[in-house]
Parts: structure tokens; C-alpha cells; sequence
């Protein structure tokens, strides 16, 4: 089958994903792609642009949140099931970045980062 076929291109038809991070740069950008290849998907960011980012659109809802804290990550995948009626994909995409060398991090910086790119994966439990 060609890779450029219209059937291919709509392969996540039908599909709910989760994006988070989804604000900017490359959760954008795979919230964007998966929209284009069929599926409904929550935008999930801490930054309120998301709102302005994803505004009007039928199968995006944007979504404005921590996904460090548990209860705002549960929040984003009840909204999937509200809204589309299933949660198919997960994107862990959210980070937080200290530009700084690791040994000068304080801790609540460490935590900071480690509560986005670690905790943050494993506290958005898949719902059916």
C-alpha cells in the first residue's frame, strides 16, 4: 500500500488521544498530526495559550492544567471520556527544563522537573 494513501493518512480515525505539553513545540506539533490523521485529542498544557492555540476547534479540546498534580491528570483524561468517549493514546510530552548544570539544582528545582518529566507519566491512569 502506498504510504501516501488517503486511508493510511486517516489511520487514527476513530482514536481519543491525550496530549500533553501540547502547547508548543513538539506537543504542537504531534497534536496537530494527530488530528490530521483522524484522531479527537485533548491538549493538555500548563501555559493558558493552549485555550487561544486550539480555540474552535472540533476535535481538539484544549486543556489548561499541571499534569504533575494527580488530580488535574485525572481532570484531562475524564475530559477525553466526556468529550470523545474513550482514551486511546497517551502522549507523555510535557516537560520542565532548569537550564542549569544538575550539580548546581536545588532540590525543589530537582522535584520540579522530576514531578513533569517522571511522576507525570505514571499518575494519568487509562480509563475505559
Amino acid at each position: 500500500m502506498n504510504p501516501q494513501s488517503p486511508q493510511l493518512l486517516r489511520d487514527l480515525e476513530g482514536k481519543v488521544a491525550l496530549v500533553t505539553g501540547a502547547a508548543s513545540g513538539i506537543g504542537l506539533a504531534t497534536t496537530q498530526l494527530l488530528e490530521a490523521r483522524g484522531a479527537c485529542v485533548v491538549a493538555e498544557d500548563i501555559n493558558p495559550i493552549v485555550n487561544d492555540v486550539f480555540r474552535g476547534q472540533e476535535h481538539i479540546a484544549p486543556f489548561v492544567g499541571d499534569v504533575a498534580t494527580e488530580s488535574v491528570a485525572q481532570d484531562a483524561v475524564a475530559l477525553a471520556v466526556e468529550r470523545f468517549g474513550r482514551l486511546d493514546i497517551l502522549v507523555n510530552n510535557a516537560a520542565r527544563i532548569v537550564y542549569k548544570n544538575a550539580v548546581d539544582l536545588t532540590l525543589a528545582e530537582w522535584n520540579s522537573i522530576m514531578d513533569v518529566t517522571s511522576t507525570a507519566s505514571s499518575c494519568t491512569p487509562a480509563r475505559r
